[in-house]
């Protein structure tokens, strides 16, 4: 029979456990990408150990006198104690970690060629049986030469990793040393940290962070504070307490850009993700053509139809998707709502627009600070698009009017406004705007209008057709 190599008792060993499409790339991934594989993460199947004391150890602090369960004589313990005179090297490693395995009998030549002078010891959290178990299939019946800690929960707590392979090491008096990752195991750096010369030796110290899974990720710190590069979206039914309201905002301290929406009824919550704050898609510029109205239109809404009817929904993206924001929360309401299909579409409508009375030009800038200043009462707008006026004037102040508003004025320079007029009386706001040639008036015209429809219906828009006339 042919001797089996230990490539081939790792495949035996790791494949049958992986689908039988994957095992070929896995396999071959765990061979021989052994430096892709030198960051597995550490905590995969961590076990949580007993109490031990917080210790964080700089280059020539004293170790504590720390036992190595299993890996004496017998399978008796060992402790840091009995060691003293040689160079202690701890390879944390784990079954499944293909750049530690490879690293076996390199480790194994090290302890041969340096002898008493250093004692290497292997540690993992899995269990003995398992490991001792695995060890001898891929040394072909045999153990390796080296010390072995198996159903390890302190080693791993002192010398924290977050990947394997990790080395933490130890002098000959039981000073720390240095923690490093394999490719720093060589015979010309044990010589050097024999010889008392450490610089130069290439050091891993691995951040850990405070994690649970019984939380979510970020919050209340869990996973550490929200990353600059933090992309999520959350989503809730009604929640008590919390008010109908929508914001786009960017987090304090952080490039992260948010867009949240709370206890808001479906043509709110569509109407600002689609409307992504250049138009006002409330309900003067919505159509429903759906089966059910109840759920978009109630005529007598009362406290149970906001509790079962509206949601809360928030996105949370980085500066490199800011400009995509609205896009992906209309692809997040389209998988949270798939009955419902939502589109823009161009539809004659009355609506009050703004325009120009004269070819004068009585609104270009004198340039500044760009701002508004606004209340009921005036509106100063300096060195912003006319569409900001308008955009105001349809969310604030003139809302409570039947028919949409819209800009006509087909004015694209930066323009200066000064308004002193209450702001929700239309005759009132247009002979302030007769000062600069505008005016709000009604037209019939085609606008973009907000369309509802039930998902099975949506394949046959034409039938709805003859809806889109102005009535």
């Amino acid at each position: 029979m042919k001797e089996k190599t230990t490539k081939s008792v790792v495949r035996e060993l790791l494949c049958p456990f992986i689908s039988h499409q994957r095992q070929v790339f896995l396999c071959l991934m765990l061979l021989f990408n052994t430096g892709a594989l030198g960051q597995v993460p550490a905590s995969a199947g961590l076990r949580a150990g007993g109490a031990v004391p917080e210790i964080k150890l700089k280059k020539g602090d004293p170790v504590p006198d720390l036992s190595f369960a299993g890996a004496g004589p017998g399978g008796s313990s060992l402790k840091l104690s009995d060691l003293k005179g040689k160079l202690v090297i701890l390879d944390f490693w784990a079954t499944w970690c293909g750049a530690c395995i490879s690293k076996i009998p390199t480790m194994e030549k090290l302890q041969k060629q340096f002898g008493d002078r250093i004692s290497i010891i292997m540690v993992t959290y899995e269990k003995r049986t398992y490991t001792e178990s695995f060890l001898k299939k891929l040394g072909n019946g045999k153990l390796p030469g080296l010390l072995r800690v198996s159903d390890d929960t302190t080693l791993q707590q002192v010398f924290k990793h977050r990947t394997l392979p990790h080395y933490a090491l130890i002098d000959a008096t039981g000073r720390y040393l240095l923690e490093t990752g394999g490719e720093a195991i060589t015979a010309a750096n044990i010589n050097a940290l024999l010889s008392g010369r450490v610089k130069g030796i290439q050091t891993k110290k691995d951040t850990t962070t405070a994690y649970t899974s019984d939380m979510v990720l970020f919050d209340n710190g869990n996973g550490g504070p929200l990353p600059k590069t933090a992309y999520r979206s959350v989503f809730s039914g009604h929640v008590p307490g919390l008010g109908g309201f929508y914001s786009v905002r960017r987090l304090a301290d952080t490039t992260v850009s948010r867009l949240s929406m709370t206890n808001l009824a479906l043509p709110r919550l569509f109407g600002f993700v689609y409307g992504a704050r250049k138009a006002n898609f409330d309900l003067r510029r919505c159509v429903f053509l759906n089966k059910d109205l109840s759920r978009f239109t109630p005529e007598n809404p009362g406290p149970e139809w906001y509790v079962n009817n509206t949601y809360c929904y928030e996105l949370i993206v980085p500066k490199s998707l800011e400009h995509r924001k609205f896009q992906i929360a209309q692809k997040d309401l389209d998988i949270l709502f798939p009955d419902i299909v939502v589109t823009r579409e161009l539809m004659w409508r009355k609506c009050l627009a703004l325009v120009r009375t004269s070819q004068e030009d009585k609104i270009k800038s004198q340039g500044g600070k760009p701002e508004v200043r606004a209340d009921l009462f005036a509106y100063d707008m300096t060195n912003l698009s006319i569409k900001r006026f308008v955009n105001e004037m349809d969310l604030k102040f003139l809302q409570a009017q039947s028919y949409a508003i819209v800009d006509q004025t087909n004015y694209t320079d930066p323009v200066d406004l000064s308004l002193r007029a209450k702001l929700d009386d239309l005759e009132a706001v247009n002979r302030e705007l007769s000062r600069y040639d505008l005016k709000f008036e009604m037209r019939e015209q085609q606008i973009e209008m907000l369309v509802f429809r039930d998902r099975e219906a949506s394949r046959h828009p034409e039938k709805t057709a003859g809806q889109q006339n102005s009535n």
